[in-house]
């Protein structure tokens, strides 16, 4: 429906209960990656795959990935999704999570590199 000129109030309703569905999918695995100790510090959506038949999904792409107990700050990241400079740890993946949500209504997360005030804009939105 993003796509739409006009989209009908059901194919929106459809759209954002499948993007809640989906992204309460991508936090819980994301927490169960923090449980176990690690940061995966470049969360954005190419690098979560999902099952179109079974609607489940598959984080990929680990290479940046550190131990939550370092605190590390960022080093690699999708431009629309890299966490402010003071941002370490798991709230690198926080703020990945927060770009993801907005990304599944208004695929925009781009312009936060441009102006980082965007994303309150983005959020009021939706």
């Amino acid at each position: 429906p993003l796509a739409r000129q006009n989209p009908s109030p059901e194919l929106l309703a459809e759209h954002a209960a499948w993007a809640e569905e989906l992204y309460g999918k991508v936090e819980r695995a994301v927490e169960a990656v923090h449980a176990r100790g690690v940061v995966i510090s470049d969360l954005h959506m190419s690098n979560v795959m999902v099952d179109e038949e079974s609607s489940r999904i598959a984080l990929l792409d680990f290479e940046a990935a550190s131990p939550v107990a370092d605190r590390r700050r960022q080093i690699v990241a999708n431009p629309a999704f890299v966490a402010p400079p003071d941002r370490r740890g798991t709230d690198i993946d926080r703020y990945a999570l927060a770009c993801l949500r907005l990304a599944l209504y208004l695929p925009l997360t781009t312009l936060f590199g441009i102006d980082r005030t965007k994303a309150a804009g983005l959020a009021r939105d939706i």
